[in-house]
């Protein structure tokens, strides 16, 4: 498994996961999620994902480089008064 200080150990230690089964939690691990691509996220073994989640909790602009981010949301704040 994993060891004391990796991220994985410190995740099951200290961190409580809405809408987890905490006991299969413990003993199989967390989902370590390293890097996000277009609509996809990568895990810390490689495997790619499709993000659906950022939905339910904030907006999901995806993983472009922030440059785009950046002008689209100075283009929006043009308009908030």
């Amino acid at each position: 498994m994993a060891t004391q200080k990796s991220i994985e150990a410190r995740d099951i230690a200290h961190v409580v996961h809405g809408y987890t089964n905490l006991l299969a939690h413990e003993s199989k691990g967390p989902m370590v999620i390293e890097r996000g691509e277009g609509i996809y996220v990568f895990d810390n073994t490689g495997r790619r994902y499709t993000e659906a989640m950022a939905g339910l909790w904030c907006v999901a602009l995806g993983f472009r480089p922030q440059g785009k981010i950046r002008r689209f949301l100075g283009l929006s704040l043009d308009y908030v008064k």
